[in-house]
């Protein structure tokens, strides 16, 4: 996805606890996902990986939003252990 790896934090067991709630949350009742709820738990992922707005570079120029988006969301499925199924 980058040609940059980006170390992050290991979250803990009361952690992961906590992105797995949030995570469970962001789904509505029609299994649709709520995209607000959804950026909060990004933003838990976040301070969890210990990544911050100077760590979005690659290759000196900053990421994009959506890059962003990715790299939080890649540390969420990689934090809880979740395929593309789930």
């Amino acid at each position: 996805m980058y040609d940059k790896e980006w170390e992050v934090n290991n979250p803990t067991y009361k952690d992961k606890r906590s992105l797995q709630k949030a995570r469970m949350c962001s789904i509505n009742e029609h299994g649709k996902v709520d995209t607000e709820k959804f950026y909060d738990v990004l933003e838990v992922v976040e301070v969890i990986s210990g990544l911050s707005e100077k760590d979005y570079v690659s290759k000196g120029k900053p990421l994009t939003m959506a890059e962003i988006d990715g790299l939080l969301s890649k540390c969420l499925t990689e934090y809880l252990d979740i395929s593309k199924k789930d």
